[in-house]
This record gives structure tokens, C-alpha cells and sequence, in this order.
């Protein structure tokens, strides 16, 4: 299911008539005045816009816990949701809904050791303009793996066997061992995260793949095909 981008007609492949459930989201165009307009139907009374400047002692109003949207975003990949916190990553630190702001101030944070600092567009993670390394995935994962308590940052991740895109891999035993991030496209499929090896030690790992001609199925299945044969070696 998709649309054209600059529209908000919606279609529907014959395929859905064959299928019982179906969930997906899409983002609409335009979304100010769609939802305007839905608001004013909704309320069945007109609806203005207002561009009065926010009072001086106005203080943001928080909702869900920090812990519950960043699960949300790592375990089913949601990079919509990606994008709006690296947006109020913005307010937060430069007063502005900007994502350029929000990457110059969070980039300041990079380690100085690093030989060439990542090219850092948005908040997708995985997309054709983000260019991040392994090694440099790897130092930032392994400074969150010193900094979070085990329990709380092992929860955000997508769990073997269990949650999230990793669902269906890693299933060989009850407890989960691996807790990873995975991107992919055409072309491209990548995981990150933390594996419990059979000794027990934890090691972190990135595992990035491009110009593949395999299906991302064949190339998700390789990779944990690595993955299994580096627990068993550690």
C-alpha cells in the first residue's frame, strides 16, 4: 500500500482482497491543514490556525515515558518516529524544530578520537544519505553499554527470538542472547547491537552490508548465520 508523494490518494494493491488483516502506517501530505480540516469536522465548528508567539514562561508538557517511545522506535524500526525525536532533539537543545540544528549540536558529542566524523543527514538511521561506519556503531555502542544500566538498555532494543524485527532470528533458546537495531533496503541490510556469546561475555557488534544482490530475506538470514557462528567461537 503507498501513495505519490505530493498527494494524499492512497493505493490499494488487488493482494489486500486475499488477506483477512492488514495493518500499515502511512504518513499523509500536508498534514497542517489535513488536520485542520479533519479537527474541524470532527468538532463540526471551524477551525483557525494560530500564529500567536509561545508566552515567554511556557514549559513543554511531557507525555510518555522516554524508555517506552525509544522502544517503540528501535523494535519495529519506525523511522518516521526517528525523525520527530531528533526534531525535539532540536527544541530541546537549540530552541528550534530544526533537524541541521538538532545533528550540529548532538554531532559536537562524536568522539574526538574518531579518524573522520559520519555523514549525518535525518533521523532515519539507515537511508541513502546517512553514512555511518561499523566502528563508529560499534564505539557508540559500547559507551551506551557503559553508561545505561544492562537491564534498562537491553529492553530497548529488538530481541532475538522474541520482539521486534529480530523475531524470527535467534530463536535457538528460550533466553534471548542477541539485542540489536537492523536497517535495510534495496541493496543493503545491516544489524547492530549486542550478543551474549556461549562463554558468557558480551560483545558488540555492527554488521553492514551493501551493494548485495541477494534478497534482504537471504542477506538477514546470512547474517545471522554469522552472528550463531560468533557466539559459538567466544
Amino acid at each position: 500500500m503507498g501513495r505519490p508523494e505530493w498527494t494524499n490518494r492512497f493505493i490499494l494493491p488487488t493482494a489486500l482482497d486475499t488477506i483477512a488483516t492488514f495493518y500499515q502506517e502511512i504518513p499523509y501530505f500536508n498534514a497542517d491543514s489535513v488536520n485542520r480540516s479533519l479537527l474541524a469536522v470532527h468538532l463540526n465548528q471551524a477551525v483557525f490556525e494560530c500564529t500567536t508567539p509561545i508566552a515567554p514562561d511556557a514549559k513543554p508538557l511531557y507525555g510518555i515515558e522516554t524508555d517506552t517511545v525509544c522502544r517503540r522506535m528501535m523494535q519495529v524500526s519506525d523511522n518516521m518516529l526517528a525523525d520527530h525525536l531528533l526534531l525535539g532533539c532540536g527544541m530541546q537543545l537549540a530552541d528550534t524544530l530544526d533537524l541541521e540544528a538538532a545533528i550540529t549540536m548532538l554531532s559536537k558529542r562524536f568522539p574526538a578520537q574518531w579518524p573522520h566524523l559520519p555523514v549525518w543527514v535525518d533521523g532515519s538511521g539507515l537511508s541513502r544519505y546517512n553514512l555511518f561506519t561499523p566502528w563508529q556503531m560499534v564505539s557508540v555502542l559500547g559507551n551506551m553499554y557503559h553508561t545505561f544500566p544492562h537491564g534498562r538498555l537491553m529492553s530497548l532494543f529488538a530481541k532475538g527470538g522474541q520482539s521486534g524485527t529480530l523475531r524470527k532470528l535467534f530463536a535457538n533458546e528460550q533466553q534471548p542472547y542477541v539485542f540489536g537495531k537492523s536497517g535495510s533496503m534495496s541493496g543493503v541490510y545491516n544489524l547492530s547491537g549486542y550478543l551474549r556469546a556461549r562463554s558468557g561475555k558480551w560483545l558488540v557488534f555492527s554488521i553492514m552490508s551493501n551493494n548485495i544482490c541477494l534478497s534482504v530475506a537471504d542477506a538477514r538470514t546470512e547474517t545471522a548465520e554469522l552472528i550463531e557462528a560468533i557466539r559459538q567461537k567466544y
